[in-house]
């Protein structure tokens, strides 16, 4: 297995946490349920049962990142995006929504036809699977 660029690691830990940004901001908690989600996601983090084999975290990365080309997906995203968790709070929503609607359908795809290399570093270094 080789290593990453810094580069094309930076960029694949910048996407992740924008994936994760845009999937919390389409939720609609309260300071209760984020407090416990917090809780229950570095509960489920530190668990050595919670980790999974390296194949098993590369299958599920993969699959993960293949479902960014899916309609539903893509359709789900651009809806999430221009709600107001994200686009409502642009200067403009307008051209935000009008913008997320052209580029999340030209750029999920793109990303899905990209090398996969970073995948084994991720579960490795990142998620801390055992080889």
């Amino acid at each position: 297995m080789g290593t990453l660029a810094p580069t094309t690691f930076n960029t694949m830990k910048a996407f992740t946490f924008l994936l994760l940004v845009g999937l919390v901001c389409g939720q609609d908690w309260t300071c209760d349920e984020c407090a416990e989600g917090g809780e229950a996601l570095g509960a489920f983090a530190s668990s050595e049962t919670s980790v999974p084999d390296c194949g098993a975290c590369s299958a599920r990365v993969d699959g993960a990142t293949d479902a960014l080309a899916w309609e539903e997906t893509i359709t789900a995203w651009v809806s999430g995006l221009q709600e107001e968790g994200f686009c409502g709070a642009q200067e403009d929503p307008e051209q935000c929504k009008e913008a997320v609607a052209f580029l999340i359908p030209l750029a999920f795809p793109v990303l899905v036809a990209q090398p996969r290399d970073w995948v084994d570093t991720f579960c490795v270094d990142i998620w801390g699977c055992q080889a």
